[in-house]
């Protein structure tokens, strides 16, 4: 029996089109790719049917509605809501002034799509909708209210946990460079171009990419999990001076524990740098 008999013809046409036209979106993007060269409610109170957006593209499209506009299985969206849950009821929707329409977990569904999918506002908030102008507000605001939880939560806290001693014993160190703690990048994206002159808008442009944009530092361990990202800057700005300036983070991050001294150092550094891992 499907799930979705409970909605209108109305309301089912609407989630296959919005999953259709992601799907659509994402195949397109790969094609791309390959086309050129990449070198407060209480638990009591929350029951299922209170999320109106969430609720309707699971029991209309199920499965893959929810992958395919979030990157993320339902039991795995579901784990991340009841993980920022206590954090969403205590800042969202409360106080004074005026309330928002959505439940906190519809809005933690939306933000989702945004950051898998990308575009502009007006083709995002079509998929559930909203207007460009509600939508775009409704997602900044829901981000800035969380996103310091989000980043303690899911980035500080695996930063904390990270060591040599742990990965070793998990066997998960990189399989070229196991002397290497953590593996270090800047991300680019893409932006308008900013107002005024050519030359007083080039210290936006990136020459490694040929756009306009900005740039962000990311330290990935070798689990798969970021556990520091920098704060954006300009693309104009050099891939190793975003990592001086994160200086700090790194001198940390890579010094040995106790027991990391029990272990092989094999870097080709070990000598020079006997009390730090390599990155």
């Amino acid at each position: 029996m499907e799930h979705h008999e409970e909605y209108n013809r109305e309301a089912v046409d609407h989630v296959r089109q919005a999953t259709m036209a992601v799907i659509s979106r994402a195949t397109k993007r790969r094609n791309e790719r390959h086309r050129f060269s990449t070198v407060p409610r209480s638990d009591h109170e929350e029951a299922d049917t209170i999320n109106p957006i969430y609720d309707k593209f699971y029991s209309i499209g199920s499965v893959d509605s929810v992958k395919s506009l979030t990157n993320f299985m339902p039991h795995e969206f579901d784990g991340l809501w009841y993980a920022l849950k206590p954090r969403v009821n205590k800042h969202w929707n409360v106080g004074k002034g005026r309330k928002s329409p959505h439940t906190g977990k519809d809005v933690l569904f939306m933000l989702l799509a945004v950051f898998k999918n990308g575009g502009t506002w007006d083709v995002l908030a079509a998929l559930f909708q909203l207007s460009s102008s509600t939508f775009e507000r409704l997602i900044c605001g829901f981000l800035m209210k969380d996103y310091p939880h989000m980043y303690e939560l899911f980035v500080e806290d695996e930063a904390n946990s990270l060591s040599i001693t742990r990965l070793v014993a998990m066997g998960r160190t990189f399989k070229n460079f196991p002397c290497a703690l953590y593996a270090v990048d800047a991300t680019f994206q893409q932006s308008n171009r900013p107002l005024g002159p050519h030359n007083e808008a080039l210290y936006a442009f990136s020459g490694k990419h040929h756009l306009y944009g900005k740039k962000v530092e990311v330290s990935v361990s070798p689990l798969g999990f970021a556990i520091n990202v920098s704060d954006n800057v300009f693309g104009s700005i050099h891939d190793k001076t975003i990592f001086d300036n994160n200086r700090d983070f790194h001198m940390k991050m890579r010094a040995k524990r106790p027991n990391d001294y029990n272990l092989f150092d094999e870097g080709p550094l070990r000598t020079e740098y006997p009390d730090e891992w390599a990155v």
